[in-house]
């Protein structure tokens, strides 16, 4: 076959896959016929965000104002903070949201990670554009889910907050020591057992003096947050934040404006 008929064939193969698997949106599974994206218009601009008011410690929805005089909610994980903030952009409770992070996470769709992580770095302009972050550093896998996975989704998420604002990604602060069962999969009160040296600094003063934002996709009761940040802290981290996509609470009916 000449060269001068490829390429009419590959658009007739390519039209007639369309119409038998049309692509359809990770969010909401609308068909976007013609379309190469993975995320609708709407999943990517209409999802509610949430909104203030917001606990001052882990940024989730309130339905008043905090209290002045107390720092965390009811929300908060127990014991110790090790972080300064946390903020989160969506309620994982949404549908879509839980559908985007599993399409990523489960599926291994990597084609949503950038447009997902674009969002993350609005998220960062709106919270954390004075914070002087001089490092991100994704929540890691232990090197058995890594190996089965073939990528760190919390990464991935990375690289457009990286990229625009040119702070690195540091993967080498902390490592996970063991596997761990998923936290949204173990009762309230054995999610921060369950994390218990879990998390080790690479090596002593990795993170020393610099401002982290720790990365991740989903915040489900900030044990996670707070074991990572524990041990950046041991590796001589000045201040600890963090910013993950989703947060498995409920939005109070207020919450439904963009950032």
């Amino acid at each position: 076959m000449s060269r001068s008929w490829l390429s009419p064939c590959k658009e007739i193969a390519s039209s007639l896959l369309e119409l038998i698997y049309p692509s359809v949106c990770a969010g909401c599974g609308r068909e976007m016929p013609g379309q190469d994206a993975l995320i609708c218009s709407d999943c990517l601009h209409q999802i509610p965000r949430i909104q203030p008011p917001l606990c001052p410690q882990c940024g989730a929805p309130l339905s008043a104002p905090p209290d002045p005089t107390g720092k965390r909610c009811r929300f908060c994980p127990p014991g110790p903070h090790f972080f300064q903030q946390s903020r989160s952009l969506y309620s994982y409770k949404d549908p879509r949201v839980k559908n985007l992070v599993h399409a990523l996470k489960f599926r291994y769709q990597t084609g949503v990670a950038a447009p997902l992580s674009r969002l993350l770095s609005y998220g960062f302009d709106f919270y954390f554009s004075k914070m002087n972050i001089d490092a991100l550093a994704p929540v890691p896998l232990h090197k058995s889910r890594l190996r089965e996975r073939e990528f760190n989704q919390a990464a991935l998420l990375c690289g457009e907050i990286s990229r625009r604002r040119r702070i690195p990604i540091r993967e080498d602060l902390v490592y996970r020591r063991r596997r761990t069962p998923p936290q949204a999969s173990l009762h309230p009160e054995t999610r921060m057992k369950n994390l218990e040296d879990a998390f080790f600094p690479v090596e002593e003063n990795a993170a020393a003096g610099l401002r982290v934002l720790i990365v991740d996709d989903v915040m489900t009761t900030g044990a996670t947050i707070n074991a990572v940040s524990k041990a950046l802290r041991r590796a001589g981290a000045e201040a600890v934040f963090a910013l993950t996509l989703a947060l498995t609470i409920d939005l109070p009916a207020r919450s439904s404006d963009s950032l």
